[in-house]
């Protein structure tokens, strides 16, 4: 990837907290000569002190945050000085205020935020209005292009990206409303259309 990609370009490692801290730690020093922008969620998230294990022992940036769900977390994993980078979940964070105010508290420590946005197009507006108003936000995540095509219906609209930046949401509220007769098309079922822990999700095989 690397190669492929270039030396300019951000590689951000995903590991879904499926590492212990000594594997962690093995395959991070593996990642150094590659300089990814950041390894993401090595271990998991319940022992704090473990990811400070883990961020101590590499040089590569940790980021981690987005299993989260209050400020007092962040603020304990923040004592440590060992992360700056933290993956704000905005719908287990308290939305759009409560993710600022973690925000805020990152920036007192000298981090940025990455808002996490892997649940639909309604929460990557919620990101894209924290971004605009954070100064320490780093870059967005989005899965608009991994999810189903008519998820971005269940909105009137929905920014653009252009050149890798995505376009300012426009209009009263988040930017949008909701699509009611596409919401209808889809009701709640327990079998969720993409499973990311299923070989080849990406390639959206037809479900039998």
């Amino acid at each position: 990837m690397r190669d492929a990609a270039g030396p300019n370009a951000l590689l951000a490692i995903e590991a879904h907290s499926r590492f212990t801290p000594s594997s962690a730690i093995r395959i991070g020093k593996r990642l150094e000569p590659f300089k990814p922008a950041w390894f993401e969620e090595p271990v998991p998230h319940g022992n704090i002190q473990s990811i400070v294990e883990v961020a101590r022992h590499l040089d590569v940036p940790i980021a981690t945050g987005e299993s989260f769900s209050s400020k007092q977390q962040v603020a304990e994993l923040l004592r440590y000085d060992a992360i700056d980078i933290i993956n704000i979940e905005p719908l287990h964070m308290g939305g759009i205020l409560g993710s600022r105010k973690v925000a805020d508290m990152v920036d007192a420590h000298y981090g940025t935020v990455i808002p996490h946005a892997a649940q639909g197009p309604i929460c990557t507006l919620a990101c894209l209005h924290i971004d605009i108003a954070t100064p320490n936000s780093w870059v967005q995540e989005t899965f608009e292009d991994f999810n189903e095509p008519w998820e971005l219906d269940l909105l009137t609209q929905f920014p653009r990206i252009i050149d890798g930046y995505f376009e300012l949401p426009k209009g009263p509220g988040i930017g949008a409303d909701l699509n009611l007769e596409e919401v209808r098309r889809h009701p709640y079922h327990e079998n969720p259309d993409v499973s990311l822990f299923e070989e080849d999700w990406q390639f959206r095989k037809s479900k039998k």
